[in-house]
């Protein structure tokens, strides 16, 4: 007898699957990935350092090495270094920590969706602060009043934020830290595009989580790689709730070989930050579309056509961006990830045409 789906968890099956559109193209900027390949030589490094390993056997468990390199490029304690598969896996392992079902957290909207998915999965309760409208700014004061409150257990930010591309600043934040009576989580997956530095705040409050990801800066996202700087007592307490081996000795090597090698990636962030400012100028040309400033990897706009349509011409033209018209407040918006220069370009000159017969 055939087991009745109602046996899976509502909360499942409830969730749509998360899917992305595929096919040929000529310009992918709908994932925020860095455009630049990891450079031949550096991927011979880790081949080469992999081809050494013995493969029957297990990783390190306690991923030690790892740990220590992270923590002395980022001038932090190691006990303080949480990694996972992708910064989703040590996002999702930290609020699974945290909250049970029924728990309450605040976080800002429109914002990150994957806070919204996991905040699902485990059956917390969000509250949702819209950001400020015309420039997306954060609603401070009302996430203060919250935040002091002492009913949330954790308040869940993203900056630079995604999709809109604008930061928290450092007093901000600040504000926020000493409201809270709960934890506060910094999602900086984009923090390495911007001059954000919110690490140093780590020492000063012990209530300061922040995660990062090696998908964008350093353009591997096909290795899956995340870490967080907790407190050191919720880091323990978070790695009890993982599983054991949560990241393949591969991936561990590495990311250490491209921690090693991390002055060219900062050549690479330059280039990137350059060709930001260039398709935020032509964006800005273009009759009926609004480009927002972005202190990321991507650049938000708002179209006074129908965001759809222009989404669809792309597409079928075979250039990928992302349509965000369906997250809250954000009718007739698209967002673009920054791309090489010839890839931009055959973007503006495409979008300039569909405009004109829209």
């Amino acid at each position: 007898m055939k087991p009745p789906v109602e046996l899976v968890r509502e909360a499942i099956r409830q969730r749509k699957l998360y899917t992305l559109p595929r096919g040929k193209y000529i310009a992918k900027l709908n994932q925020n990935e860095n455009p630049y390949e990891v450079p031949d030589s550096i991927k011979e490094e880790i081949l080469k350092e992999i081809k050494r390993k013995s493969w029957n056997r297990y990783p390190d468990l306690a991923y030690s090495e790892l740990k220590e390199e992270i923590a002395e490029w980022q001038k932090v304690a190691k006990e303080r270094i949480v990694i996972g598969n992708g910064s989703n896996e040590v996002l999702f392992s930290i609020m699974f920590t945290l909250l049970s079902k029924g728990d309450e957290l605040v976080s800002i909207s429109p914002s990150f969706s994957m806070f919204e998915n996991f905040s699902s999965l485990i059956e917390a309760r969000t509250t949702y602060l819209r950001l400020k409208k015309g420039n997306f700014s954060f609603p401070v004061e009302d996430i203060e009043e919250r935040a002091a409150s002492g009913k949330y257990k954790l308040i869940l930010l993203c900056s630079p934020n995604n999709p809109t591309g604008n930061t928290l600043s450092r007093d901000e934040l600040v504000r926020i830290l000493e409201s809270a009576k709960g934890y506060v989580l910094v999602d900086e997956a984009y923090v390495d595009f911007c001059n954000q530095d919110f690490k140093k705040l780590i020492d000063d409050y012990d209530n300061l989580i922040l995660t990062r990801t090696f998908s964008k800066a350093f353009s591997f996202p096909f290795g899956r790689f995340g870490y967080g700087i907790l407190p050191v007592e919720l880091a323990r307490e978070v790695i009890k709730a993982q599983l054991p081996y949560n990241l393949n000795g591969m991936t561990e090597i590495a990311v250490r070989i491209l921690i090693k090698n991390r002055k060219v990636f900062g050549e690479i962030l330059e280039k990137i930050t350059k060709e930001r400012e260039k398709l935020f100028v032509e964006l800005n040309k273009m009759p009926g579309i609004k480009p927002y400033l972005s202190s990321s990897n991507f650049i938000l706009i708002k179209t006074v056509f129908d965001s759809q349509l222009l989404y669809a011409q792309l597409m079928k033209r075979g250039i990928l961006i992302r349509d965000v018209s369906y997250y809250p407040g954000l009718k007739n918006h698209l967002r673009i990830t920054v791309g090489k220069p010839q890839e931009n370009q055959i973007l503006i000159e495409t979008m300039n045409e569909i405009v004109k017969g829209l």
